[in-house]
């Protein structure tokens, strides 16, 4: 039996457990937990969940919109009374377009297909779609990711919705990373510094596989002065994770010293937030003379210097030649074409690029990737 009490203010107040009302009530707020508020009492206001009931309500109805609505009074919880099995008056096509146009979504970002929504029949819609870029996503949701070194795609899809007579459109605008080259190989330097004058020197490494690496197993040693590597006590181990195609840069506490030239006469300067930054006196010591070895579980994957060798001051480097310059004084970064380590020096040396500035800190901590295909 409805009860025939129309009074929200009675209802709020002396309500007896279960009863069932039928009465116009006025919308008061709504809150992050998906509870509508219906204005009560000058104590206790009527509250209904949204998600069980109505998820379109939100979509619908505003503050101060009132509403003939039938409940059953459940309960006083804290300064609410909860009402139940909610009926709300049928939709209009107006207010299912507005459901429907609320409960359409994608994602922002996809590197799979989608799955468009066709129907949404609780709202009596029908949807079709179109796409600005079918070769990226098409209309049916396949999705073709731009390929190795191409730039991210960004692609708007539209949403024809159809209610009885009413049709609107939405649109979407979904970004499509192009497809990252999946290596095996393991964890590489990736940029280098030995500062003219100041103390910012560090090395980067980069992650060139496809998946998350855990640091723990790597450490970076240095073979100062022609020492082998073997007989070095100057070991820094990493720890943490790598994020795929993330980099992570270990050097002098100067780098990031508000008093050091690396902040105070860099063209550009080197980065103190935005990157993942390590101390370390390991690498934050080295000169253009000594050898820094990466290894993982002991193992030598990559070089810069050769251990066991003292060549006066500096070792040649360049792209694809000795020519370019050295590893002293310097800002070295490795070409993108370099897919893994290299534990041959003399390969390696080859490997890089030489900053014309050497106060130009902008590459720290982000490292161009595109292997040749």
């Amino acid at each position: 039996m409805v009860n025939a009490e129309t009074d929200v203010a009675v209802i709020a107040d002396d309500f007896a457990s279960m009863l069932v009302y039928t009465t116009t009530l006025t919308v008061k707020s709504f809150d992050s937990y998906g509870y509508v508020f219906f204005t009560g009492s000058a104590t206790r206001d009527l509250t209904m969940s949204m998600g069980t009931f109505a998820p379109y309500f939100q979509d619908i109805y505003a503050v101060d919109d009132t509403i003939v609505v039938t409940f059953t009074v459940m309960d006083i919880n804290f300064d609410n009374t909860r009402i139940v099995n909610v009926q709300l008056p049928a939709l209009t096509d107006a207010q299912n377009m507005l459901a429907a146009k609320g409960a359409l979504e994608l994602p922002a970002t996809t590197t799979g297909d989608l799955t468009p929504v066709m129907a949404l029949p609780e709202y009596m819609a029908t949807i079709t779609w179109a796409s600005d870029t079918p070769a990226v996503i098409a209309a049916d949701g396949t999705v073709v990711r731009p390929a190795i070194g191409e730039l991210d795609a960004t692609v708007v899809l539209t949403a024809t919705i159809t209610v009885g007579a009413l049709v609107e459109t939405m649109d979407f605008t979904v970004t499509v990373p192009a497809e990252m080259p999946v290596a095996t190989s393991g964890l590489f330097f990736s940029e280098y510094a030995e500062a003219d004058g100041g103390n910012c020197k560090y090395v980067e490494i980069y992650n060139p596989t496809g998946s998350d690496v855990d640091l723990s197993t790597y450490s970076i040693t240095k073979g100062g002065n022609g020492t082998l590597f073997a007989a070095s006590s100057d070991t820094v181990t990493l720890s943490g994770t790598l994020a795929a195609g993330g980099t992570i840069v270990i050097g002098n506490s100067g780098c990031v010293n508000p008093t050091d030239a690396a902040q105070t006469t860099a063209t550009v300067l080197f980065p103190t937030t935005g990157i993942t930054w390590v101390v370390s006196t390991v690498v934050g010591y080295v000169n253009g003379d000594d050898a820094l070895g990466l290894f993982n579980n002991g193992v030598l994957i990559d070089v810069i210097g050769q251990e066991g060798v003292d060549p006066g001051s500096n070792w040649p480097v360049g792209n694809g030649n000795l020519t370019d310059g050295t590893t002293a004084n310097v800002i070295l970064i490795r070409v993108p074409a370099t897919e893994m380590g290299e534990t041959d020096w003399a390969v390696g040396a080859m490997q890089w690029i030489v900053a014309t500035d050497d106060r130009d800190y902008s590459s720290v901590g982000v490292h161009t990737y595109t292997p040749a295909t």
